[in-house]
């Protein structure tokens, strides 16, 4: 039995959710499995076998970038510490709350976040995906797993899924923070050369066309962004596509070589639908499209910062689930 009125004047549990990622090269193929079994991401025949077929295939591969990240995923250890700050800083503004994490295809699962949240007392639970714009492949996943996971419980709970926040402002500024970060690497001269690369995880074009709103999300991301920093040149880019299936465009890496090669000596690269460090900033941005750049004739390559524990971004998280209690209100 499960409602959505939280009081937020009673102890309540806050789970911070992520898709995950292995925490070990032993990890992989089973992470892989889970994630390729997904009907919600992808639609296979014999998924089951294929999955695994998949998952065989691409894990030597995979496993060879991650023994250059130090062996494993961070994002299990980052979604640590901005739960520990977030609860921190919403116990300091008076709530009796903890905050647990939950991941998709792998420990721990938002499954078990939501049943140690149970086994320790809690009877109000929050849901917050850590994806400020909204996709069915990744928010629409969480909000999925932590559903099932809620009513699988057989005690009455208080249970919300907190809204997409790409518009909120402390995010937002949060964001520009990192961008401003990254600017600072370059000097007055470099930056009449320079482009900003706003660089998103890519979506099966077809989600969008049905209706996914992520494009649009990310573009309010961006406009928003723009407003709290200097006049810059900037593209929309769009990383990590797999498969044969066609993808939302331009393409970071792509981009990366046509410009180049049209004579763009000075990028900054934005993660600016991650907020956490991982194999897609770690390996993805920082190493592979690095050395592409370099290739093409790119004279100065730099990444903006990933937003991971930084404070203005705990803050955010903070806001938005006390706006959480305001919107519960109708206020």
């Amino acid at each position: 039995m499960t409602g959505e009125k939280i009081d937020p004047n009673k102890p309540f549990a806050l789970i911070l959710m992520n898709l995950g990622g292995p925490d070990s090269l032993a990890a992989i193929r089973p992470f892989l499995v889970n994630l390729f079994s997904d009907r919600q991401i992808i639609k296979l025949p014999m998924q089951p076998l294929l999955a695994r077929l998949i998952a065989r295939g691409r894990s030597k591969k995979v496993a060879a970038r991650y023994e250059v990240i130090g062996g494993g995923s961070p994002i299990v250890r980052l979604t640590r510490e901005q739960a520990e700050e977030t609860a921190a800083v919403l116990v300091k503004a008076g709530y009796d709350c903890r905050a647990y994490v939950g991941m998709n295809y792998w420990h721990p699962f938002i499954k078990d976040a939501v049943a140690d949240a149970v086994a320790a007392g809690y009877r109000q639970i929050i849901g917050l995906s850590l994806f400020p714009q909204y996709s069915k492949a990744t928010s629409g996943a969480c909000a999925r797993d932590f559903m099932k996971a809620v009513e699988s419980i057989d005690e009455p709970l208080s249970v919300k899924v907190i809204d997409p926040w790409y518009d909120h402002s402390i995010y937002i500024e949060a964001l520009a923070q990192t961008v401003e970060t990254g600017l600072k690497a370059f000097s007055e001269e470099e930056r009449r050369d320079l482009l900003v690369i706003f660089s998103a995880h890519s979506l099966p074009k077809e989600f969008v066309d049905q209706g996914d709103p992520y494009p649009d999300h990310l573009k309010v991301t961006i406009s928003g962004l723009l407003e709290k920093i200097e006049p810059i040149d900037w593209l929309l880019t769009y990383q990590s596509r797999s498969g044969p299936v066609e993808w939302l465009e331009p393409q970071t890496d792509e981009e990366i070589a046509r410009l180049g090669k049209a004579g763009t000596k000075n990028m900054l690269i934005v993660p600016v639908s991650f907020v956490s460090d991982h194999i897609e900033t770690l390996y993805e941005l920082d190493i592979m499209y690095a050395e592409l750049a370099k290739a093409w004739g790119v004279e100065k390559y730099e990444r903006a910062p990933a937003l991971n524990s930084a404070p203005t971004f705990i803050r955010a998280l903070a806001d938005i689930v006390e706006k959480s209690f305001d919107e519960a209100a109708g206020g």
